[in-house]
């Protein structure tokens, strides 16, 4: 693994509750540009109080390019979203959208296989 997914980053995590679906969304920079759709990734995401989960996601799709940045779009359960706007206090109500921005993320793994 190269030293640049080792690093804590900054990223955006995003709540929408449908009346019919729920989606949650982590959205980052991809540094060292291995990041590609459809790959599933453990990532670590940090609250500034020390707090860490660990979270299984989908890499959904590349953004955009801005400089030398790739950003991507990350899916995870929403069960680990739920958790994560609930340390921070934020309550997800049907038909709203929440951005938390108090998160940084490490890529642990990247390209696992498949769940059988």
């Amino acid at each position: 693994m190269s030293a640049d997914m080792e690093r804590w980053l900054p990223c955006r995590i995003a709540l929408v509750a449908g009346k019919t679906s729920k989606i949650a969304r982590v959205y980052l920079p991809d540094v060292p540009g291995v990041l590609k759709p459809k790959m599933r990734v453990v990532m670590t995401l940090k609250h500034p109080n020390g707090t860490t989960i660990q979270v299984v996601g989908i890499v959904e799709r590349i953004l955009r390019r801005l400089q030398n940045y790739r950003y991507v779009s990350i899916l995870i359960p929403w069960q680990a979203a739920m958790s994560l706007a609930r340390l921070v206090g934020a309550s997800v109500e049907s038909g709203k959208k929440i951005e938390l921005y108090d998160y940084t993320v490490q890529i642990e793994e990247a390209n696992m296989p498949p769940l059988p």
